[in-house]
């Protein structure tokens, strides 16, 4: 994975809440079930590993990957990301393999925007129509 991709995942977890969380029993079989399961609904996933987990983050991260067959986007303090591509039909792909990503849309955008830009196109074109026409402002006439 390059870095800008990377760092398109990072910027598109940075608001998820983690859907799991890896306590003192570390990684069980029914925690890698729940994991890979949310990575084939929704491709990136945030996990959050508790204090009295054991091991760190980045050694938990490593493991979970390797079972999942995911990547590891990123590791900060007790969080984890992964990304999985998604063979399921109906799931929205994060990444597009065959077009390049729209360099101009941030994955942190407000809601005027979404990735494909629709929210904003159809509020440029309800403002427009909107818009009051103008009327010619009334003068009063100059008396000589």
């Amino acid at each position: 994975m390059d870095s800008k991709t990377r760092a398109f995942l990072r910027g598109a977890a940075s608001k998820a809440e983690p859907i799991a969380q890896i306590g003192k029993e570390g990684l069980s079989e029914n925690g890698v079930a729940a994991i890979e399961a949310a990575l084939g609904a929704r491709e990136l996933v945030k996990v959050h590993v508790l204090r009295n987990a054991g091991e760190d983050a980045r050694a938990i991260a490593d493991r979970l990957a390797e079972a999942t067959r995911s990547e590891v986007v990123t590791v900060i303090g007790s969080k984890i990301v992964l990304y999985r591509k998604s063979d399921r039909e109906g799931v929205r792909h994060i990444l597009a393999s065959d077009k390049k990503r729209d360099p101009g849309v941030k994955p942190n955008a407000s809601k005027k925007t979404n990735f494909a830009g629709e929210h904003a196109a159809r509020d440029r074109r309800s403002a427009a129509s909107a818009a009051p026409a103008e009327s010619p402002k009334k003068t009063k006439p100059v008396r000589k």
